[in-house]
């Protein structure tokens, strides 16, 4: 009898175990292009043999360098989304924006990868980077010229961008990220 009642048990655990993994909805992972493929990317002029500047790679916090989507959620508090992530790293999408609107607004530059020519040396350092739950996306940070043979800086300046939210979403708060970076570019542009 008290076999007869544990084998009844294990099935009615069987069926429910069985009925809870079929019945839920499994939820998409979404993968987000900080750096949309545009046509003036595509059709970008000829390769940039000698360039003026060389954009060493982006330095970001540690929060920035794993593939999670951020978002604050308050003044001193950040959250990762488990299933929005970024499709490449913060750096590497960042500096394929910034050397492309440079080269496409005249500015002679490479990125760290290709190049290690005696020019001019442009440094990034990202510092916030995500959107909030103030309806906003914020970019802020610094950026400074260093000469490579005397390591000495040449120029450089303190960023802060903001753009207002109009939609909610991860998708909408990365396209404000993508402006965000291409408002960097017009300044850098602006100052190099």
């Amino acid at each position: 009898m008290r076999v007869k009642r544990l084998t009844q048990l294990a099935i009615w655990l069987s069926i429910a175990f069985v009925a809870g993994c079929t019945s839920s909805p499994t939820q998409k992972t979404h993968y987000y292009l900080l750096n949309s493929p545009s046509e003036s990317s595509v059709e970008r002029s000829a390769l940039v043999t000698e360039p003026d500047f060389v954009l060493e790679q982006i330095r970001v916090p540690d929060y920035l360098m794993q593939p999670n989507l951020t978002i604050q959620q308050s003044n001193n508090q950040l959250h990762h989304a488990t299933r929005h992530l970024w499709a490449e790293s913060i750096p590497e999408s960042v500096s394929k924006i910034i050397v492309d609107d440079l080269q496409r607004q005249g500015l002679k530059i490479h990125d760290h990868t290709e190049s290690d020519l005696k020019v001019p040396r442009l440094y990034i350092q990202l510092t916030h980077f995500y959107p909030t739950d103030r309806s906003e996306v914020l970019l802020s940070g610094k950026y400074w010229v260093a000469d490579p043979e005397n390591k000495k800086i040449l120029k450089g300046s303190h960023f802060q961008f903001k753009k207002q939210l109009e939609k909610n979403g991860y998708a909408h708060s990365v396209a404000k990220m993508e402006e965000l970076l291409r408002e960097l570019s017009a300044l850098l542009f602006k100052e190099l």
